[in-house]
């Protein structure tokens, strides 16, 4: 089914919108965070789906785009988003590339409070995506059998760095 609108603002960072034919009038609103992106996608078993707006600027933050095709006049642009491929019409531009310490000993992989930008820094910044490299080392951890667990959340990264770990985690 086609969803027409003149305004359309999704307000939850994390929510999920699946979709086969939406129309734009004017303001389309998508502001996830960097831990929970907004996830635009085509409705089940569809190859694709379409957004069109006829003018004006589309802007995104923080989204996961995948088979969506962007029509109409408008600009369509996601910032610190990423592109799950099948797309057209779009300018996504992906957030920076980070290197993140794991800081804190025992701890789970999706508590920010466990990543930090320098070892031995202050915790607090977003978990890895793919795009980031991910370090432990002697400042990861605090007692011997400490570990990293992975509840619920698949871990992603795009290099993992153990070679100067010390305190033999688990």
């Amino acid at each position: 089914a086609t969803f027409n609108a003149d305004s359309l603002t999704m307000l939850t960072p994390g929510s999920m919108l699946r979709l086969k034919q939406l129309n734009i009038g004017m303001h389309f609103e998508a502001v996830g965070t960097c831990a929970l992106p907004i996830n635009i996608q085509a409705d089940d078993f569809l190859p694709s789906s379409t957004i069109s707006m006829s003018s004006g600027t589309m802007n995104l933050e923080y989204c996961i785009i995948t088979s969506v095709n962007a029509t109409g006049g408008a600009s369509f642009v996601a910032n610190n988003s990423f592109d799950g491929g099948n797309n057209s019409g779009w300018t996504i531009n992906g957030p920076p590339a980070r290197i993140l310490y794991w800081i804190g000993g025992n701890g789970n992989w999706n508590d920010d409070a466990h990543w930090a930008t320098a070892s031995g820094g202050a915790g607090g910044n977003c978990i890895p995506s793919a795009i980031d490299d991910v370090i432990f080392d002697a400042n990861s951890f605090t007692q011997t059998g400490d570990s990293v667990k992975l509840t619920g959340v698949q871990a992603t990264c795009r290099n993992m760095d153990w070679s100067q770990v010390t305190n033999n985690p688990r």
